[in-house]
């Protein structure tokens, strides 16, 4: 009788431990196609090209199972960071996959931009059925000049913040909002729109107008 108990609870404890590796299967792929991160060397330019210098707490998502992890977004790169025990590791671009970091989700975007399309890391403003906003943090390096006299010093080449936002409608390849007000209310597509934002004195300008706006669109 012994024997049988054992021979059941070995059973259970493999069904077991197959059913997490299927649940986890998702996670374990993503950290097979990691890769080190080279070591990338900035000392010659002013400010980061990290959207965040710092290492901070943060969540994996592939598929629904999430994962804590250190991370942190190399906006000058347009690459993804994770600091596994002392190595830092890269995260290969997937659809599939998103990173939540200091409460604002991460994730990759289909694109265009002067008729080229790409792919490329946004942080998510929202993320709805019908429509998707989403803001685009890119460092660029800004070019230093050399002193022109004994009186001057030199201006060291610093990495600057560039900001963009986008719109996708309809799951359609997102496309770059434009500059004034009235223009980014047009790409809405939708006259209940603009009747909506003047009737509330939202601006499309706002993050967190921009984002009612896009609650309202779902819900038309």
């Amino acid at each position: 009788m012994k024997m049988n108990y054992l021979f059941l609870f070995c059973l259970l404890a493999s069904f077991s431990l197959s059913a997490q590796r299927l649940v986890n299967g998702s996670l374990n792929d993503m950290y097979r196609r990691m890769e080190n991160n080279p070591e990338l060397k900035y000392e010659d330019y002013g400010g980061t090209p990290y959207y965040n210098e710092n290492f901070l707490l943060g969540k994996v998502v592939v598929n629904n199972e999430e994962a804590s992890h250190l991370i942190r977004y190399n906006a000058y790169e347009d690459k993804v960071e994770i600091k596994i025990d002392n190595d830092i590791m890269l995260s290969k671009k997937d659809k599939s996959m998103s990173f939540i970091i200091d409460d604002e989700k991460l994730k990759l975007v289909h694109y265009i931009v002067d008729d080229v399309e790409a792919e490329g890391y946004m942080i998510a403003l929202y993320d709805g059925k019908n429509i998707g906003i989403y803001k685009k943090v890119q460092k660029y390096i800004h070019e230093g000049k050399k002193a022109v006299n004994f009186y001057q010093q030199d201006k060291p080449s610093s990495f600057r913040l560039k900001t963009t936002y986008f719109i996708s409608i309809n799951n359609e390849v997102a496309v770059e909002l434009e500059s004034s007000n009235s223009k980014r209310l047009k790409q809405f597509n939708s006259k209940e729109i603009e009747k909506y934002a003047k009737k509330n004195k939202l601006k499309a300008k706002k993050d967190e107008d921009i984002i009612e706006l896009a609650k309202y669109f779902d819900t038309l």
